[in-house]
């Protein structure tokens, strides 16, 4: 609903004194003389967010030299290695994870670091081998 009145009827709301405090922000205002107190977390709340534009990496064939990458032992030991991961996934969009076990079951262990595995027709996780001969792409 609006508000009736003229924009000149406004009062001025321009601060005459902004003193920041330990606890927050004082002003005094223009018009009237009136403080107002805000609490640095009523300020942290309730402030404009603008949002900050991922960062991303354009790459070529120099990647090659030096992908992004991420050892096994660090993502399985805490979420900072996860974090690390995601964080080289979402850069590049991809990251490779250095000396994992060769196991289906181990590999299974890593993906699920990142988040659950969907179950499918095929179960939620299956090995499987390229093989030209098969009419199925899910074996391909």
């Amino acid at each position: 609903m609006r508000e009736s009145g003229y924009a000149a009827e406004v009062p001025d709301k321009t601060a005459k004194n902004v003193v920041e405090k330990e606890e927050g922000l004082e002003v005094t205002w223009q018009e009237t003389g009136h403080k107002s107190f805000f609490p640095w977390e009523w300020l942290e709340n309730n402030m404009e967010k603008k949002p900050v534009a991922p960062k991303y990496a354009f790459w070529g064939a120099e990647i090659a030299k030096n992908p992004p990458s991420v050892h096994y032992d660090e993502v399985m030991a805490s979420d900072a290695g996860v974090g690390k991961w995601t964080a080289k996934i979402r850069e590049h969009g991809f990251c490779f994870v250095d000396g994992c076990p060769v196991s289906p079951e181990k590999t299974e262990e890593l993906l699920n670091r990142i988040a659950f595995i969907r179950e499918t027709h095929y179960g939620a996780f299956y090995d499987f081998t390229s093989d030209l001969t098969m009419k199925d792409t899910a074996y391909t």
